[in-house]
């Protein structure tokens, strides 16, 4: 079998094993720790906002790292704005299920928002929503969150369920 077949069977059973592990806890900025509910999740904080990811992924801080490439290639979800310069591969292959969540505000509106959210919108968890139309033909939902001063970006590669699902999730943090 070549590297690159090994490589790409070491990362399934990386993301299987990490997917049948025991219900894991994320520390926020803030120093608290929210437990993972029920169902191997794990809810995670940014701001006034919290969804549910899956447990196994991983949550990189974006506000003390920057410089981090938010990926949506790997399952993972990323808090708060990459810089510009970020660290990013030259080409990163496919696109998966992953998170972003941002402030709403000028940085996110220029880069992720360029023609604003108008698209459909709705609420969800008594928070209104707006959703960035075309996300279908690229794989993604963009949700902006106006009282919660959140811009919520999800990912998918084959599971639209699950992407729709974590959207669905987005509630004011400890309701």
């Amino acid at each position: 079998m070549s590297a690159r077949k090994w490589a790409a069977l070491g990362g399934v059973l990386v993301v299987l094993v990490g997917a049948c592990g025991p219900r894991r806890s994320t520390t926020l900025d803030t120093g608290t720790t929210t437990p993972a509910t029920a169902g191997g999740t794990q809810t995670v904080t940014f701001g006034v906002a919290s969804f549910d990811v899956p447990a196994a992924w991983p949550v990189y801080d974006l506000t003390a790292a920057p410089h981090r490439c938010a990926r949506f290639d790997l399952h993972a979800v990323y808090r708060g704005h990459q810089a510009a310069d970020a660290a990013c591969p030259a080409r990163a292959l496919g696109k998966t299920e992953a998170v972003q969540i941002e402030a709403n505000d000028s940085y996110a509106q220029a880069r992720v928002l360029p023609s604003g959210p108008s698209g459909p919108s709705g609420d969800i968890h008594g928070q209104a929503v707006a959703f960035e139309p075309g996300g279908a033909a690229n794989h993604s939902i963009v949700a902006t969150f106006p009282g919660l001063g959140v811009v919520l970006r999800v990912t998918y590669g084959a599971d639209q369920p699950l992407a729709q699902q974590i959207v669905a999730s987005v509630r004011k943090a400890g309701s």
